[in-house]
């Protein structure tokens, strides 16, 4: 490992290809993996010598306090999780599985009783080998579905399981801000991102706050700490937005073992069909919206080319390309839509217009690079994202995306 270290020191990084990059960061990556298998046991090893490991690790090694006790958890989880936190932990030895993959496996064992959590921890060998072939967000997303077969077996309800752990804490930190920090079961969580993002927008058409930062992920997050004090403040209906849309994806082209289809709920969550009914039962707070990704669209009252008319686009609009869109339209990028800005393909000020075709979902950082780095954001005739870079090389997506419909096509309906 020190030679690869010593190897990788030496490049002429300036010099590179993309491939080569691209390669060069990989034998990185194995080597920072090593590094935080080796803090881990260091860890470990100084929880047993001092009666404040943490505070310890801390000072000597100049970090942040959520660095260490990253580091202690990771120490005690590899030996206090059975077999797959073992051979998770050997993992980072080898410089094959990041901290942050057996960060995704201890919280997802958290969740489980105590019975169940030991049977989980004994399957070392799926667990294993998808933490060193998957990235840490698709890795906890198999853990889920592993842990919710569990819960079957057992006869347990995932959902209720989620629902008694649901918590919420503050503390102060030592700047005197006020911290939160909890979590919610993802069937109320799903209500809560939809009014957060509606009162977001709220906040995006006032006069910018004197407080608001530049930096457009700083302000994002800016925005949702002002709309859940708003919410929490005057409710859902304050400034004359009106209720909260909850926008479901109905995916007909994948279905589960039910043959029923599967269901974005603007959030990567799992949830039953159950879900969508009481959805439903609760019409007087949210409005339910079917869209098929398929293109498929179904209460579509509104116009969906608007020309030169406004800007801005409607609702109508986002609907349709959420559907067709979960996530950024660059290639590549998983932030997902309720995160993104609605970018004019052809730029507005360029005389662009405010139509479907030449709209589409850009998170705010890809935003920045189209509009200060040079990036060129294109569609061909099959809605297929392509981004070309100041050096000319162009990326584009593997696969087109699902062909869009006009709306008025006979769908099933999914209301109970």
């Amino acid at each position: 490992m020190a030679e690869r270290l010593a190897w990788l020191a030496v490049q002429p990084i300036d010099e590179l290809t993309l491939e080569a990059c691209r390669d060069r960061l990989g034998e990185l990556g194995s080597v920072i993996y090593f590094i935080q298998g080796l803090e881990s046991r260091y860890a470990a090893r100084l929880s047993k010598l001092s009666p404040n490991p943490e505070n310890d690790h801390t000072e000597a090694t100049r970090g942040s306090p959520r660095d260490s006790r990253d580091a202690h958890r990771r120490g005690r989880g590899r030996d206090e999780s059975g077999p797959a936190g073992e051979s998770l932990g050997e993992g980072m030895d080898r410089g094959e599985v990041s901290g942050a993959h057996l960060d995704a496996f201890l919280a997802v064992r958290a969740t489980l009783p105590a019975d169940i959590r030991d049977r989980f921890s004994r399957d070392t060998e799926p667990i294993t080998g998808w933490a060193t072939t998957l990235s840490v967000d698709a890795f906890r997303r198999r853990l889920r579905r592993l842990a919710a077969d569990l819960l079957r077996d057992y006869g347990i309800n995932r959902l209720e399981q989620q629902k008694r752990e649901t918590h919420l804490r503050t503390w102060i930190d030592q700047n005197g801000m006020v911290r939160l920090s909890g979590a919610f079961d993802p069937e109320s969580a799903v209500g809560l991102n939809a009014s957060l993002m509606a009162m977001v927008e709220t906040l995006r058409t006032e006069k910018a706050s004197p407080h608001c930062p530049d930096d457009p992920v700083a302000k994002q997050d800016f925005l949702r700490a002002h709309a859940l004090l708003r919410l929490l403040q005057h409710g859902p209906t304050c400034s004359g937005r009106g209720r909260a849309e909850l926008v479901i994806i109905a995916d007909t082209t994948r279905t589960n073992d039910q043959g029923e289809p599967t269901l974005d709920w603007g959030l990567p969550v799992d949830l039953p069909m159950e879900s969508l009914a009481r959805f439903y039962a609760s019409i007087d707070r949210t409005t339910i919206v079917d869209v098929l990704r398929s293109g498929t669209i179904r209460d579509i009252g509104d116009q969906l080319d608007l020309g030169r008319s406004t800007r801005l686009a409607n609702r109508a609009q986002r609907r349709v390309l959420r559907a067709l869109h979960p996530t950024c339209v660059v290639p590549g990028c998983e932030v997902h839509f309720d995160r993104c800005d609605i970018h004019h393909i052809t730029w507005w000020r360029h005389g662009g217009t405010t139509d479907l075709a030449n709209l589409a979902p850009i998170c705010h950082q890809h935003h920045d690079s189209v509009h200060r780095a040079g990036w060129d954001l294109n569609f061909d005739d099959q809605r297929r994202a392509s981004v070309t870079l100041p050096d000319q090389s162009v990326h584009r997506e593997p696969d087109p995306p699902p062909q869009f419909h006009p709306p008025g096509s006979r769908i099933p309906s999914l209301s109970p």
